[in-house]
Formats: structure tokens, sequence, C-alpha cells
């Protein structure tokens, strides 16, 4: 999955609602809805802002921000507006985001939970962007229990969820650990079988074909260990 199919899904999950509060606000009171404004965001179980690779998904998905046209044809047509919101909507499909990310900011010492991710834009984009860049917080910081060994040990991926964005994330956050390295997935032997939510990470030494643990996938066995 590239980054732009990425900050789409991430975007497909911005709740409709919203995005129509924000047309009638940017078409009501521009000159309020348009000013620029920040939100920050912590994290109680990561170290800092680039630990884990969350600084990279987020700005990932910022830098690639888009409004799904879809979306806004749904509200269209379930609003039956004409033309009244025309400008309005033609600035959410057209906006490029033009803030800033910045990560371990200053107002950290405030909190006492990290990282800080500050996130600066115009407030509408603030108030859409809100429910995705939880959403990335809050899977990194799942995938990251899981991936937090400090063993040595070679992998490939094997996707282990139907979710390209979950896979996404959790690949991400593996490759962040330096003690894992990822090897090619043509390898003939493996010693053990990691389960992990999103993705399956096989481990290298023992001649088990790949076709077996598969169909071991298909017929919903977890295997902690192949012997």
């Amino acid at each position: 999955m590239d980054i732009q199919r990425y900050s789409r899904l991430l975007s497909c999950k911005i709740n409709i609602v919203k995005i129509k509060k924000v047309i009638i606000d940017l078409n009501n009171t521009p000159e309020i809805a348009l000013k620029r404004d920040f939100i920050l965001f912590r994290s109680s179980k990561i170290k800092s802002g680039i630990d884990w690779n969350l600084y990279k998904l987020i700005n990932d998905y910022l830098t690639n921000f888009r409004i799904p046209k879809e979306s806004l044809d749904l509200i269209i047509k379930l609003e039956k507006w004409s033309n009244e919101y025309s400008e309005s909507i033609d600035w959410l499909l057209n906006y490029n985001f033009n803030g800033q990310i910045i990560t371990n900011s200053n107002s950290s010492s405030i909190f006492k939970h990290a990282p800080i991710i500050k996130i600066e834009a115009q407030r509408p984009i603030l108030e859409l962007i809100i429910y995705p860049i939880k959403f990335i917080i809050n899977m990194v910081e799942r995938c990251c229990e899981l991936w937090s060994s400090s063993v040595d040990i070679n992998l490939y991926f094997a996707s282990g969820h139907n979710s390209e964005l979950l896979n996404y994330i959790e690949k991400n956050v593996a490759l962040c650990n330096k003690h894992f390295k990822q090897i090619n997935s043509e390898t003939n032997t493996f010693n053990g079988l990691y389960v992990t939510p999103y993705y399956e990470a096989i481990s290298y030494d023992l001649p088990i074909p790949e076709e077996i643990l598969y169909q071991a996938k298909e017929a919903s066995l977890v295997v902690n260990r192949i012997f």
C-alpha cells in the first residue's frame, strides 16, 4: 500500500456529520473558521514523538491529507444542497495541508505524558483530523507493546489481517525496532511463527514449507511456535 492510499483510508474514518458542520461553518463565518490554531496530542505509552515511527505515520497522513470526494458527494445528496455551499465544498476538496507538525514542542512541560505532537492548521482541518490522528496514536501504542522485544530475530512479513491500514501501521512500527531484520519471503527455513493481531512474522532457521503455514492460517489456527 502506498502513502496516498494510507492517507485516504484514514480520512475515510472522518464522520460525515463533522464534515457537514465544517462546510456550514466555512460558509457562514469564513473569517472565523479559517483562523489558524493548534492542537496537542500525547501518549502515556510512547517514549518520544519519533519512537515507533509515530511522527512519520502522522506526517505521511497529513502531507497527503484529502477529504474523500465520496464523503462530500454523499453529504450533498443527503442534504439536497444545490450551489449554496459550493465554495466551502471546493475549498475542502482541493485543500492541501499547509500547517505544521511539531514533535516534542516546548509546551510538553505542562503535561506528564509524552510525546507531544503539536499540529498547527486552519480550525476546520484540525477539527476533522482529530479522530484519524488519535487512531494512529492508539494503533502505534498497541503495536509497540507487541514489538518491543530486544531479541535478535530475522523476519519477513505476511499479512495476518484483512485491513490494509492496520497492516501498514504495524509494519511501520515493527521495522522501527533495531533488533529485527527483514528477510525475503522466499526463505526456505524458519524457526517459529510469531502471530500478532495484524501481521504474522516468520523467523529464520527450521524447515517449514510456506504452504503449510498458510494452510494453518486458513484453518484459523493460532500457532506461537512450531518445532
